[in-house]
């Protein structure tokens, strides 16, 4: 499951409605903008670390001359070392660090009436509701793509551009207009 990041402010304005009108958690409504931006901030935080492990593991597989394959290990060793979490234990994190801000830190709310595993619960539901796992899009983009061979340049070019219009499709990328090459 990966977490976009034209979905976060999604998912923060969710969390919020969702645990206030269930009576998880009391805000009063001038104060809600301000937690939602509490909540988006912690997601924002993770999102540049990914981004930044992402993008370290790519320079060192090019320096390195390694095959993609190795991408994923080189990428878990180096969030080993930031101690990063990702993926499913990424999430988690996520969902503890939001916990922890509408118990401990954050001033906007009121009060809060559910457990930690209920506000966990509700969290994770709010975050599946909006986030796709690339396998769905994946098989999304190929089912377009019948006509051409995997593997040819021009099935690489095409998947890529699929792919583009799947992901504006779902919400998941901002449309940005023609790009250039």
């Amino acid at each position: 499951m990966k977490i976009y990041k034209t979905k976060v402010p999604k998912i923060a304005m969710e969390i919020v409605s969702s645990l206030g009108s269930s009576g998880a958690i009391d805000v009063k409504p001038e104060k809600v903008p301000e937690l939602e931006l509490d909540l988006r901030a912690i997601v924002d935080g993770w999102l540049r670390t990914e981004d930044k492990i992402h993008e370290e593991a790519r320079e060192q597989l090019e320096r390195r001359g390694m095959s993609y394959s190795e991408f994923r290990g080189v990428k878990r060793a180096i969030a080993k070392r930031e101690n990063h979490s990702t993926g499913d234990e990424g999430l988690d994190w996520i969902m503890m660090q939001m916990v922890d801000c509408l118990v401990n830190v954050s001033p906007n709310v009121e009060e809060v009436f559910a457990e930690d595993n209920v506000l966990k619960r509700k969290i994770h539901d709010v975050f599946l509701r909006n986030t796709i796992d690339d396998e769905i899009l994946d098989a999304e983009v190929r089912l377009k793509m019948k006509n051409l061979q995997e593997g040819t340049p021009q099935w690489e070019i095409e998947y890529q551009k699929q792919m583009r219009e799947v992901k504006k499709k779902h919400g998941l990328i901002e449309d940005r207009g023609p790009q250039r090459p």
